[in-house]
């Protein structure tokens, strides 16, 4: 008979690494005995669930169960598997941390990178960001120079770049940053929780952080890069452009940072890293295809913008690009393994849900439409190729005309000249306070896709603070103004954009889905900087008749738009 050590049955069992990194103490590493039948010695030889467990617990650091890992991750991806190599990101871990690995986490998959927790055998913590394939090169490059421009010139805290590697055909298969965990918790879990002084003494803190910004001004609108990025205390990481798989084509064309210290004079402004200008894989496409700039002035980047949507509809109409429902850009990026110790609200703070989370209803749409625009390639249809191509020209000059004249471009506004820094994903779960001090903000996370613009754009509420369709956030929105007028000169700056601005806002929506489609400029300015001319074109198209004129009607001149899960739907009017 086995020997049962049945006088552990009555108290809790703290297990301890066998490398002697301590007791466990978390909840989801302890393992407590009660809820166990009974445990036997490992040289017993009785062959038991709870002995073969145990047994291989013990072969694993703080009882990991890596299979049961890939599992959450598998369930993580769902219908768009994103599969990592853990031995060969291991190995990459280990000889560029200089110290083995303990075992590999899965933290979330989301729309744009999964995440691991990495645990060193020397009890240091770092995440791993593996990016999928959106923008090769450029989004990881940017990230990085956005982050270490952060920690060098702001007192925001943000994490530690320890490596990176932009090359997409490394050893891995994928770019990837290996970072500082973030420390605190996130801002999701405590607040629902905070007092009203705590919410207070928090959203004075974080207006001091990000109000600020303003003040970092730019000369050209697009994302940020280094010409010499270097990790700290290793080897660095080769520039993009000295490697022979970099494309010099789409290498950041430098600009000078209008700043006074020579010493910022690092970073530089490159091609934007923003979704309408990768999403759908437009990160693919080159340069001569698609200007990402940078840009000098708003008019060219708007124009710029233009140039985007008219191209895409006449390379769809000569068959070398594929139609798409337009989407907003993904705002809602981790989708967390189900035992991961994260409490996200991915509704509340959001417009639009990421894409590849979509409902199977709304594929169904997705795959019809593009069933229907290849039957309009594949019947023929010459005309209907033309019109889009007419109809997409004339919205872009509209909106072009009502941005530039209508509201005026603010080049010629001494207060709002140069650009600043977009935080466009400042969200519950980008937050991280102190578990003690809620107040205290002790690391802000997920800096893709950060761009520079003008100054209206960039003087907006956090995601968080903005209303929503089911939630106000009046109140709060009002206290974070009322501390940000407390700031000088920066506040004063920050809301009269913010307030002055908004139709400028407002209208820059329409730049933001991923494509165009009729109706959708109408939607979101309304019949703003419209001619007589524009308004007999639209009259004329609603009266044509066209094969696949029912749904022709509902794609082209008759339609109204709403967001379902990040999807353009359409609705007869």
């Amino acid at each position: 008979m086995p020997r049962l050590h049945l006088e552990s049955l009555a108290r809790p069992f703290t297990p301890v690494s066998p490398l002697n990194l301590g007791p466990l103490t978390t909840r989801s590493q302890q393992v407590c005995l009660t809820d166990l039948n009974y445990y036997s010695d490992s040289h017993s030889g009785l062959n038991t669930p709870l002995a073969s467990s145990v047994n291989r617990a013990l072969t694993l650091d703080h009882f990991f169960d890596e299979e049961d890992d890939k599992r959450s991750e598998i369930r993580a991806d769902a219908q768009h598997p994103f599969p990592v190599d853990r031995v060969i990101l291991k190995d990459i871990i280990e000889h560029k941390m200089g110290t083995p690995v303990a075992y590999i986490q899965f933290l979330s998959s989301g729309t744009f990178h999964k995440a691991f927790l990495v645990h060193l055998r020397d009890k240091r913590e770092l995440v791993a960001r593996i990016a999928r394939r959106f923008m090769p090169t450029l989004k990881i490059e940017s990230e990085v120079a956005t982050i270490n421009y952060l920690r060098a010139h702001t007192s925001i805290p943000v994490p530690t770049i320890y490596f990176y590697d932009s090359n997409p055909y490394n050893k891995l298969g994928n770019e990837y940053i290996l970072m500082s965990k973030a420390s605190g918790v996130s801002l999701s879990q405590v607040h629902h929780r905070l007092t009203d002084d705590e919410l207070r003494d928090f959203l004075r803190n974080l207006a001091n952080l990000i109000v600020p910004l303003l003040s970092h001004r730019f000369t050209q609108i697009g994302s940020l890069y280094q010409r010499s990025p270097s990790p700290l205390d290793l080897p660095p990481t080769p520039p993009a452009s000295e490697s022979g798989l970099y494309s010099p084509s789409s290498s950041p064309t430098p600009s000078v940072v209008s700043l006074s210290d020579p010493a910022k004079s690092d970073f530089l402004v490159g091609p934007i890293v923003s979704w309408p200008f990768f999403g759908e894989g437009r990160g693919e496409l080159d340069s001569f295809e698609l200007d990402r700039g940078p840009w000098s002035s708003e008019t060219e980047y708007l124009q710029a913008c233009a140039n985007r949507e008219i191209d895409t509809v006449r390379r769809e109409a000569a068959g070398t690009e594929k139609g798409h429902r337009p989407h907003l850009p993904p705002t809602s990026r981790l989708r967390p393994a189900s035992s991961a110790p994260l409490d996200l609200d991915l509704d509340s703070d959001s417009e639009s849900v990421e894409s590849d989370t979509s409902s199977d209803g709304s594929s169904v749409e997705e795959t019809f439409y593009r069933d229907y625009r290849a039957n309009l390639r594949s019947s023929l249809l010459v005309a209907q190729h033309a019109t889009r191509v007419q109809s997409v020209t004339r919205d872009m000059e509209r909106f072009v005309r009502y941005m530039t004249h209508d509201l005026g471009v603010d080049d010629r506004d001494p207060d709002f000249a140069g650009f600043a820094f977009h935080m466009h994903d400042l969200s519950l779960t980008n937050i991280f306070v102190d578990p003690e001090n809620h107040s205290k903000i002790t690391c802000i996370i997920d800096w893709e896709s950060t761009t520079i613009r003008p100054i209206w754009h960039c003087a907006h509420l956090p995601a968080f603070l903005q209303p929503a369709a089911h939630n106000s956030h009046a109140r709060e929105a009002a206290i974070f103004r009322a501390e940000v007028a407390k700031l000088g000169a920066v506040g004063e700056l920050w809301l009269r954009a913010n307030q002055e601005r908004e139709a400028w806002r407002n209208a820059h929506r329409f730049l933001e889905w991923d494509g165009w489609e009729e109706g959708l400029l109408t939607s979101v300015i309304g019949d703003k900087g419209a001619l007589a001319s524009d308004a007999d074109y639209a009259e004329e198209l609603g009266g044509s008749r066209t094969p696949h004129a029912s749904y022709a009607r509902l794609a082209v001149g008759r339609a109204s738009f709403k967001t379902y899960n990040g999807f353009v739907g359409l609705k007869l009017a």
